[in-house]
Formats: C-alpha cells, structure tokens, sequence
C-alpha cells in the first residue's frame, strides 16, 4: 500500500472515532444538561408554592403580573375585611336612602289631610239604597278606603281597609247580613299601609264599646273570611256528618249543610228588601264553607307603598 493511501486511511478512520466520541460527548452533555434543568424547574416549582400560594399561578406556573405574597393568611383576612366595608357601606346607603324616602313622604306617622277627619264627624251612609242594591261608596282617584260599619242601633261592628270598597261591601253584607246597616268611609288617593293601619286603629279605639268586628277572634273571623258551616253546625248535624268517613256522601252532606245556611242568609236579604244578587261558590260548599264566587277572600288587604 503506497504511503498516500495509507495516510488517507488513517485520516478516515480518525474522523470516525471523533465523530463517535463526539456524539457520545454530546449525548451525555444533553443528558446532564436534562438533569440539571430539571433540578432547577423542581426548586422554582417549590417556591411559586411556597411564595406565591395568592399569586395570579396555572398549576406550578406563575403568570405575568403576579407578586409574591408571603403570609397568605394576612392576605386572606384582608379581603375579608375590604369585603366587610363594603356590606356595611351598601348598607349605610341603604339606611340613608330609606330615610329620605320616607322624609319624601312625609314620615310614616304623618296622616293625610283627607284621614284626618274623625269617625264620629264622618257621615253615615244607608248600607242600602232605596232601590234594594248595595250603596256605591267608591271615589274616582281612590286608591284604599277605610271604612266602618253600623248596625241597625248606630252601633260600631267592624272596621276595615280596602283597596276596592265595593265588592268589600258586598262580601260583608253576605257574611254578615244582620249587622250591615250604615257604613262610614274615608279614601285616600296615595295608601300607605302604616298610615291606614294606623287610622283604623284609631277609630276602633274612638268606640265607646268593644267593636266585636275587630276582636282578634271568632267575630273578625265571620266577618274577613268564608263561613265554615261545622263551627254553627247543630249537635244532630255534627253526630251525623261528624262520623261519616271521606268521600261522596260527607261531600254531599257538607254541601245540604251550607246550602241550608245560604238559605238562611238570603231569606234574612230578602225580608229586608234587599234585590242585590249573590252567587255563592259551589266548589267550597264542597267542604262546608260558604262564600260569594269570584271574590277575594279577606277585602281589607292594602299593599305597602313602594318608594318612588
């Protein structure tokens, strides 16, 4: 072998050793370069936990922005207390609103001109007109009425509140046909439900006797609500349909029972000349209740007024 040939090998077969030990360098500088990168993300990962446990983090990641907190539990009761102030600012402007509202209208204890007037200088009205209907005490304007209602003696039977007084006269004459005699009204055209609490209890405290309409009790309850025929039923009527089990046949009895009443009130309507037309709801007689159809229950419910 010529000695260029020789010379050509032996420059070849070096490239190849440097090429072998040099990827072999490489691979483990990789490796330990690996190693050493990865020693350094654990420490950094340690202290965004450690560090920044309020910070602005995505997993081990802290985003831009972000700044270390190093007692997290002082920054916890801060915001607790930021959060606190503003409640109690919320609620100081709340307090601050309310009362100028109120002072807007005048005060809650403040009575308008148009209730002022007191119920023994109120005139009374017939309960009934001439022509056998129920007189129309309504108001154009009127948004609530107070009203009271006499007997045939001029006595004081009932005080109540309405935001419709002609159906709420209708519903107590039905009720309580006996007592409905002259009725006494007020109207106010802007009701505020202290206000008119306010006046009702005025008058019935202006009675010289016990207003039996306004007992809190049995009588209040005749004269807001349906008439339940089981509590002025006879001693025969609670010994027959008492024992009766539920269904068709109690049905049917508690109907008889209330429709026997209902006679009873219109005949009482009739002697006194009274051509008014009720129509009592079929579906309570059902259950021994009696009641006009398509009537609210209780009449005296005013609402609250809302601010303006």
């Amino acid at each position: 072998m010529s000695t260029a040939m020789s010379t050509m090998m032996t420059s070849m077969n070096s490239r190849a050793i440097f090429r072998e030990a040099s990827g072999a360098c490489l691979q483990k500088g990789a490796v330990v370069r690996g190693q050493q990168l990865g020693q350094k993300w654990r420490a950094t990962a340690t202290t965004h936990r450690s560090t920044f446990r309020l910070g602005v983090v995505a997993g081990d990641i802290v985003l831009p922005g972000s700044k270390p907190v190093e007692d997290w539990r002082a920054a916890e009761a801060e915001r607790k207390r930021v959060k606190q102030e503003s409640l109690d600012a919320t609620a100081a402007a709340k307090a601050v609103y309310d009362k100028q509202q109120a002072a807007a209208r005048g005060g809650v204890a403040k009575v308008p001109p148009e209730l002022q007037t007191p119920l023994s200088d109120i005139p009374e009205i017939p309960y009934i007109t001439a022509e056998g209907f129920v007189e129309d005490c309504s108001k154009a304007g009127a948004k609530a009425t107070i009203y009271a209602i006499f007997d045939k003696e001029h006595a004081l039977q009932y005080v109540g509140m309405s935001r419709s007084i002609n159906p709420s006269l209708r519903l107590h004459l039905a009720r309580m046909p006996s007592q409905c005699h002259y009725v006494k009204v007020a109207h106010v055209a802007a009701p505020n439900r202290a206000v008119l609490q306010k006046v009702q209890d005025d008058w019935v405290a202006s009675s010289v006797d016990s207003v039996p309409g306004n007992d809190g009790g049995k009588c209040q309850n005749l004269w807001e609500n349906a008439l339940d025929c089981k509590t002025v039923w006879t001693d025969e009527d609670e010994k027959e349909i008492g024992a009766m089990d539920e269904g068709p046949d109690k049905k049917k009895a508690l109907k008889n029972l209330a429709r026997r009443f209902e006679a009873v009130i219109k005949a009482e309507l009739e002697g006194r000349g009274i051509k008014e037309a009720f129509r009592f709801d079929p579906k309570l007689k059902d259950t021994g209740l009696l009641d006009l159809k398509n009537l609210a229950a209780v009449p005296d419910k005013v609402p609250e007024e809302k601010p303006k």
